[in-house]
């Protein structure tokens, strides 16, 4: 008799277990899809890294990988990088390859404002950095109009 009740709690309890699982399945990829709904500002992550920024803005970076990533595959605007690449730079002001992506990767027309300060900061932290500089001009060029202050960038590299 004891097997019995054995088997029949078994039972019970894996059709518990299977119910509760099909019952979440559904919500587990709709989780992973959603946008970010709360990003931290760059000093809260420098209070959080507790000394540890620049592991922080490289966890950071992987994180903002895999979301362009997801955004190239599932042809959704890319809204949140810029915020990110600001997160990361902000965490360690010499990660050169977030000012790089910021100026190959982003295109144009979904460039902010914020994403220009971001390039300028990044044109004022590595200052002998043409490639840097040339994305940041040509940015200004082809947004803002402004040929002046895309002149004066480059004009350091004229020799």
């Amino acid at each position: 008799m004891k097997t019995w009740k054995l088997i029949l709690s078994l039972g019970v309890v894996s059709g518990v277990i299977y119910s509760l699982h099909s019952g979440l399945e559904p919500h587990r990829y709709t989780r992973q899809q959603q946008e970010f709904s709360f990003l931290p500002s760059a000093d809260h992550v420098r209070m959080l890294s507790m000394g540890h920024t620049e592991t922080a803005a490289s966890l950071l970076w992987v994180r903002g990988i895999i979301y362009f990533g997801e955004s190239l595959m599932t042809r959704q605007k890319i809204v949140w990088m810029e915020h990110l690449i600001d997160l990361v730079t902000m965490a360690d002001p010499k990660f050169s390859m977030a000012y790089h992506f910021l100026g190959t990767a982003i295109q144009a027309e979904d460039f902010s404002d914020n994403g220009f300060i971001i390039l300028k900061r990044g044109v004022q932290e590595f200052p002998n950095d043409w490639k840097l500089s040339l994305y940041y001009s040509m940015l200004l060029i082809k947004i803002k109009n402004n040929y002046l202050e895309a002149s004066v960038v480059m004009d350091k590299f004229k020799n």
